[in-house]
């Protein structure tokens, strides 16, 4: 995990900008601090998946409130595409490359949280999202709302 990826990691990015930043970059040390990044990601990913799992084990409020946007899965999905389309398309306001990156990041994070609080207001109310609903109507014989 961690205690070994991250070492790594930092090593191939400290090697990468070196040789990046020097006079004369050299081809060896370029693919030799990729390969070690490559190879070393597998282990970082474990890192991640260990703490994710710990969290979720524990039933945490840090994760337990992704549970409404995950039931609601492709209802979330759509929207978020439908309402970045209109912020970011040259169709709604447009601003597509008019802002920086962690403005854009921003305003993702915000989607997301707006409709991670309607999917838990909706669910206080009903058990599957509307198009996991929709989506159940036309795909199973026994029809439930």
């Amino acid at each position: 995990g961690f205690g070994l990826g991250l070492p790594l990691q930092l090593l191939a990015a400290v090697l990468y900008v070196a040789n990046e930043t020097s006079g004369a970059p050299s081809e060896a040390a370029y693919l030799g601090s990729i390969t070690i990044g490559f190879m070393t990601a597998p282990l970082l990913s474990m890192g991640y998946l260990a703490v994710i799992a710990l969290l979720v084990r524990k039933n945490s409020p840090t994760v337990s409130w992704m549970q409404y946007p995950g039931r609601a899965s492709l209802t979330n999905y759509l929207l978020q595409s439908v309402f970045l389309s209109m912020i970011f398309g040259a169709w709604g306001l447009g601003l597509f490359q008019a802002v920086d990156y962690w403005v854009a990041m921003l305003i993702a994070v915000v989607v997301y949280a707006v409709l991670a609080g309607g999917s838990a207001l909706w669910f206080q109310r009903f058990k599957q999202g509307p198009m996991e609903a929709l989506m159940a109507t036309f795909t199973r014989k026994n029809r439930r709302p």
